[in-house]
């Protein structure tokens, strides 16, 4: 269960859809990883002499090389899956809510009614593999999130959301 349907909303039918950061933003992290383990392990079975040594290092340059990227790599994976678990937005049917963080916890709730844009930005790559930035306005402030997974979709879900809300209040009724 998210964040967002714990502690910000309370009637959970109000949500329409939530949206999570993208799965590929780890993807670079967990191929380098993958490609310095091999370095590792490849160490083992070559060890290299340092030059000037007449004696062959049981640990390898290339075992030294690969532990070091691998280290590296697993706190840069270890960073992307915490951003990717930290940040969500959902569309409920009257508000547009987002949620950044988890020791330190920026919220933002607006109306549909008061947001002024919602602005997608997507790179090549972000088309090829479906995620993006989206800019959020309102009030004279944005709020930006990143790698975002569907952002294309957010921005038709809160459109339409959006809209359903016009048509209601210029209808009268409330259904």
């Amino acid at each position: 269960m998210s964040y967002i349907e714990k502690k910000l909303v309370k009637d959970k039918n109000d949500i329409v859809k939530i949206y999570r950061i993208t799965k590929w933003v780890v993807f670079n992290e967990s191929l380098g990883l993958a490609l310095s383990l091999a370095l590792f392990i490849a160490g083992f079975f070559a060890p290299l002499n340092w030059p000037g040594s007449s004696w062959p290092l049981p640990f390898g340059l290339m075992s030294a090389v690969g532990l070091v990227f691998s280290l590296v790599l697993l706190v840069a994976l270890c960073v992307e899956l915490i951003k990717r678990i930290s940040i969500e937005i959902a569309v409920t049917k009257t508000r547009l809510i987002g949620k950044k963080g988890i020791l330190r916890i920026e919220v933002l709730d607006r109306q549909l009614g008061h947001i002024d844009f919602l602005k997608v930005k997507m790179s090549l790559i972000g088309r090829i593999f479906n995620f993006g930035q989206i800019t959020i306005g309102s009030n004279n402030k944005e709020y930006v999130y990143k790698m975002v997974a569907n952002p294309l979709d957010l921005q038709r879900t809160a459109n339409s959301q959006l809209d359903q809300g016009k048509r209601i209040n210029t209808d009268g009724s409330n259904n």
